[in-house]
């Protein structure tokens, strides 16, 4: 099997490593190198970001529905269908709080997993998530957190 390929910019034969993946081509690997593309973005930032730009403004929904279903499949390898069932069997609530937004900058709940074996569980708002993450989903310092919050809440 071919562990090279020609850059269509600079001519050069070099390892598939050198070139971004790309799915739709028939190597699965892009035409012009690495290091050709990032000369030519910053040989033409303007061009690149007026295209970029344009491209996301004129397709915007297109875009997030791709961007959406990217990142869960790439950070929970989960699909859109998986959310969006479990979304519904939690009836758009978190798990934990029962709110139907997340805050921040999204109102999509979060997927939540646990950090050690990558089991998804269940959708969090971002508060619940966060929270967990910030113990170290630690159920000891978690029981340690309540008995203190009961422990000055009291009068």
């Amino acid at each position: 099997m071919k562990r090279t390929k020609k850059c269509s910019m600079c001519q050069l034969e070099k390892s598939l490593d050198s070139f971004c993946k790309h799915r739709g081509m028939k190597d699965g690997h892009n035409n012009n190198c690495k290091e050709c593309v990032k000369q030519y973005t910053q040989n033409n930032k303007e061009k690149v970001q007026k295209y970029k730009s344009d491209y996301y403004y004129a397709n915007r929904e297109k875009c997030i529905e791709r961007d959406r279903k990217n990142s869960l499949k790439r950070k929970y390898n989960v699909t859109v269908e998986w959310y969006e069932e479990q979304l519904e069997k939690q009836n758009g609530k978190c798990m934990i709080c029962g709110a139907t937004e997340s805050g921040g900058n999204s109102s999509a709940l979060h997927v939540d997993h646990n950090h050690e074996t990558g089991q998804i569980r269940d959708l969090l708002c971002r508060p619940c998530n966060t929270g967990l993450g910030l113990f170290k989903e630690n159920t000891e310092l978690l029981k340690k957190a309540i008995e203190y919050v009961n422990r000055h809440s009291k009068h």
